[in-house]
């Protein structure tokens, strides 16, 4: 089974490590088809691309997921022990992701390839909190991640399409509030 990460990567499943699970994945490059990361039965189907950084999660138990951070030539980067790893909800700069732990973030500077201490915090749940985000939360929370980053100022770069999806998505839960 093939799955499209994104421009540079793809994530594949082998029979081997299980058909009927969400589990199993492994990453390979988009262009040529060589394998970056192996499928193993611990490797969830949370894959995600950052430039030359791919964020992987893993099963340690039946119910805990934990992320880690591997780079392009499949080299761990960051351990497979943080709660979520990556932009969700909350639009950030192209150079950073945010990397959480508990009640507590910061960012890996995807340039200089450095995670900063564990130490702003998301005890109001602003980074993962999608329902917020939906209902018209988001600017809210992200002035609240902003403000504690030191980038007030940052404007999310919106393309045309996006923005056109938004505003017909917009149209339509005002028609059915």
């Amino acid at each position: 089974m093939i799955y499209e990460v994104d421009d540079n990567y793809i994530k594949f499943k082998t029979k081997k490590v299980g058909l009927f699970t969400n589990f199993g994945l492994g990453v390979v490059f988009r262009e040529n088809g060589k394998v970056i990361y192996p499928a193993k039965k611990e490797t969830s189907y949370f894959i995600r691309g950052y430039q030359k950084y791919i964020v992987m999660s893993q099963r340690k138990n039946l119910s805990k997921i934990q992320d880690g951070l591997i780079d392009n030539s499949g080299k761990q980067i960051l351990d497979f022990k943080y709660d979520r790893i990556g932009n969700v909800f909350v639009s950030l700069p192209d150079s950073i992701i945010t990397v959480q732990k508990n009640n507590k973030f910061d960012v890996f500077n995807l340039i200089s390839g450095e995670l900063s201490a564990l130490k702003y915090d998301n005890s109001g749940n602003w980074l993962n909190d999608g329902y917020s985000y939906h209902e018209g939360g988001a600017y809210k929370e992200n002035q609240a991640i902003y403000k504690q980053l030191g980038i007030e100022n940052f404007k999310e770069k919106v393309n045309i399409l996006k923005s056109f999806y938004l505003k017909i998505i917009h149209f339509y839960v005002y028609l059915y509030k």
